[in-house]
């Protein structure tokens, strides 16, 4: 179950035991947990979850990062776009599943930071 504000998602699920409502943003470094009894409570205890984790990224000269759904659209030329489809084709691989394969062997050779410069 998905919550959505400000391009940020958050996940959430409910535990009987508790008798309440957890969830975390999705697809960010950073641990950002919400609870609340009922779903109307929950989804403002998430936008507030947002809104502290962009003020504590002000207040230590962070970057904030966001939540990521997956889908990626990109504009390039005719001539490169070919290029890609023919390595892809060559290797048996989809498009799709070639451009993920190159991006997660870029990602991998490199370490990213959330810090402002």
């Amino acid at each position: 179950m998905k919550l959505r504000y400000k391009n940020y998602i958050g996940s959430y699920k409910y535990y009987k035991e508790d008798k309440e409502y957890h969830g975390n943003i999705v697809g960010i470094r950073d641990i950002v947990h919400f609870c609340a009894k009922n779903l109307e409570d929950l989804k403002k205890a998430f936008e507030e979850s947002v809104e502290d984790y962009l003020e504590m990224c002000t207040e230590n000269n962070m970057i904030p990062e966001k939540s990521c759904s997956g889908d990626l659209r990109i504009r390039t030329t005719p001539e490169v776009h070919q290029k890609l489809l023919r390595k892809a084709q060559f290797k048996g691989m989809s498009l799709n599943a070639y451009l993920n394969d190159q991006l997660n062997s870029l990602i991998n050779k490199t370490e990213i930071s959330n810090k402002k410069k």
